[in-house]
């Protein structure tokens, strides 16, 4: 069930790609990006704190709400299907070559299908995406273990998950307004603004080890702990919020990005899934990695299991990972920055496959 859930979605996901880039104007597809962080992060908002909400009141329990976003899908696939919104194409393509090729993908699907992947195979053996391929495995190396380990170890020390949908909630706001903000400085210059915000997330992300140490375990009734100051949560919510911050004009940037080179036409929603699939390849190895040795038995025995006299407890493994992603991030930097440097200066036609084979 979860894998046809997933594949309908990421069909969905490859439609709206598309759609984007045919919708926007050559002068504005690199606000793509903004949108689509403006979107994702209402629909997250809404689907976790939301969601938390409605079932701390009582008022809509995890099936009823499933039910009503299957509702929200259909309502929100048939209004893309029937608006004529759906149909208009931007100044950059020939309304009548579009419907001719919709024409013919209806009439062979096969082979609109095999030709769809031949595309991303061609797309692939361009040496600067394969550049880029690089950059998006190692770029997040240094976040990993913020990003997939805080809210888990905060759980795991009594912090509940409506305190934490609640600061969720507080720093919304953010996420909503930097894209908006960041959008014509990450429409200009993208990797100018993703090197911008490099140094001061990783920053961020080694405050955070500190605020989890603050943070005391669980007392013997399994209950949040309850001495915690208002200062301490204000100081979450700075740091959760400055993170969030830093992680939008990045991951903003990137899709301005992937948004201006994939801006073809014919093969732009192609070009744009290839990207975003090399990405989120890229974040969920990171962050996987992160979780498999949080947990292993392996960093257990590292995490100094006789500790000396001034600290009164073994090391907890959620340390010693984080640890591990910081010194990594930043040995890494330097080539990280180097490779974005070079994918900076690419010229774009180096991105588009007819013109990386008319250059060789």
């Amino acid at each position: 069930l979860y894998f046809v859930m997933h594949f309908l979605c990421a069909t969905q996901d490859v439609a709206v790609d598309g759609w984007a880039l045919t919708l926007l104007s050559a002068k504005n597809v690199g606000y793509a990006g903004t949108i689509n962080a403006v979107g994702q992060t209402i629909g997250y908002f809404a689907a976790f704190t939301g969601f938390l909400a409605l079932e701390q009141a009582k008022l809509m329990s995890l099936g009823s709400f499933m039910l009503l976003c299957g509702a929200l899908f259909l309502v929100s696939a048939a209004w893309v299907a029937v608006s004529p919104e759906s149909r208009q194409v931007a100044d950059k393509e020939d309304p009548e070559a579009a419907r001719k090729r919709a024409a013919a993908a209806a009439a062979a699907p096969l082979a609109a299908l095999a030709s769809s992947y031949k595309e991303m195979l061609s797309i692939a053996r361009l040496p600067p995406v394969r550049t880029l391929a690089l950059f998006l495995i190692l770029n997040r190396i240094g976040f990993a273990a913020t990003d997939s380990l805080t809210a888990l170890e905060m759980m795991k020390r009594g912090v509940s998950k409506t305190t934490l949908a609640t600061i969720s909630a507080c720093i919304t706001p953010i996420s909503i307004v930097m894209p908006v903000v960041v959008g014509p400085w990450t429409a200009r210059s993208p990797w100018r603004a993703w090197r911008w915000a490099y140094i001061p997330r990783m920053i961020m992300s080694l405050a955070a080890v500190f605020l989890i140490y603050a943070l005391p375990a669980r007392d013997a009734d399994d209950h949040e702990p309850t001495h915690l100051t208002l200062t301490y949560y204000v100081a979450v919510m700075i740091l959760l919020g400055l993170f969030s911050a830093l992680s939008t004009v990045q991951f903003v940037a990137q899709m301005s990005f992937f948004s201006t080179v994939s801006s073809d036409a014919e093969i732009g929603g192609t070009y744009m899934t290839m990207l975003n699939t090399m990405s989120n390849l890229g974040s969920k190895w990171t962050t996987s990695a992160a979780l498999y040795l949080a947990g292993s038995d392996v960093v257990r025995r590292l995490a100094v299991p006789q500790p000396p006299s001034w600290m009164s407890a073994p090391l907890d493994p959620f340390y010693t990972v984080n640890w591990a992603c910081f010194v990594l991030g930043i040995v890494a930097m330097p080539a990280i920055f180097s490779i974005a440097r070079r994918i900076e200066s690419t010229p774009m036609p180096m991105w588009q496959v007819k013109g990386a084979s008319d250059k060789e």
